[in-house]
């Protein structure tokens, strides 16, 4: 046989499915391939190379906002805060109250005043809530950072103790 009658058989790439494999007692196989679907995702908003997406899956949709910076940015972290305003124009967004976590350590929490000790950075947090349409508005103010005082000198030694972990592992 001459090179110039063989005939190349043509190589064949195989092809991926995705599907559910049952394997039976008997050792019988039933596999069964999931339909072709559309995108995982629909791009609502694209600034530059941000996006803000829902994704299409029938258990739980969501609205999903994907944001990236240059490595180089002095700050990031104001860049992300304009392109999520940028990207997120036209929807009604609420900040959460601030709250403490369930691994921080509550000081204080009466009357619209809650302080807590931040257990990942050793910081203090406060949070303060004054009712409006009161008449003496700075009395009360003035009456809840007279417990936040109180709050500090109850707490003072486990306020110390915090900064000194902190301050010891910053020096490592």
């Amino acid at each position: 046989m001459d090179k110039k009658q063989e005939t190349q058989v043509p190589i064949l790439t195989p092809k991926k499915v995705r599907g559910t494999a049952t394997i039976y007692g008997s050792g019988d196989i039933d596999f069964r391939a999931y339909g072709e679907g559309g995108p995982a995702k629909e791009v609502i908003k694209s600034i530059g190379s941000s996006q803000l997406y829902k994704t299409t899956g029938a258990k739980s949709p969501k609205l999903c906002a994907h944001l990236m910076c240059p490595d180089d940015d002095p700050d990031p972290q104001s860049t992300f805060d304009d392109l999520l305003g940028k990207i997120m124009k036209g929807y009604k967004v609420s900040p959460k109250p601030l709250s403490p976590r369930k691994r921080d350590k509550v000081l204080w929490n009466e009357g619209g005043l809650k302080v807590w000790l931040r257990s990942d950075d050793n910081t203090v947090e406060v949070s303060l809530t004054l009712p409006l349409g009161q008449d003496n508005l700075e009395k009360l103010a003035l009456m809840k950072f007279q417990n936040l005082y109180q709050c500090f000198s109850i707490n003072k030694q486990l306020i110390l103790r915090a900064h000194r972990a902190q301050s010891t592992s910053s020096t490592k």
